[in-house]
């Protein structure tokens, strides 16, 4: 059986955000393309969802903008896209020992 399109995207941002939140974890800065080839993200269902799962994983305070740089995403063409990197709290919790596990913040 096919799954519904709404359950197929939920089920990628999912994976998207616990894929962002163990990139963080690193202290690396990264990207989108990054993330897939560094965490083994898959293609979303639509593109536009890179943003949705970035957006969301700010919010939740794992992630903060680091800055723009030329994407070397073969299908961008150069283009500019935003670098990330994991939040202070992020990185300091994955540092301060094992077991420990980030939380969302409000």
């Amino acid at each position: 059986m096919v799954q519904p399109a709404v359950l197929e995207n939920l089920a990628w941002a999912d994976e998207a955000i616990q894929a962002i939140e163990a990139e963080a974890r690193t202290g690396r800065t990264f990207d989108a393309y990054q993330l897939q080839q560094r965490q083994g993200v898959a293609d979303p269902p639509s593109v536009q969802q890179w943003g949705s799962v970035f957006k969301t994983a700010a919010r939740r305070g794992i992630i903060q903008q680091a800055g723009f740089h030329i994407t070397n995403r073969p299908t961008r063409r150069g283009g500019i896209t935003r670098v990330w990197v994991g939040s202070p709290a992020c990185t300091r919790k994955n540092s301060s020992g094992p077991g420990d596990t980030i939380t969302e913040t409000a």
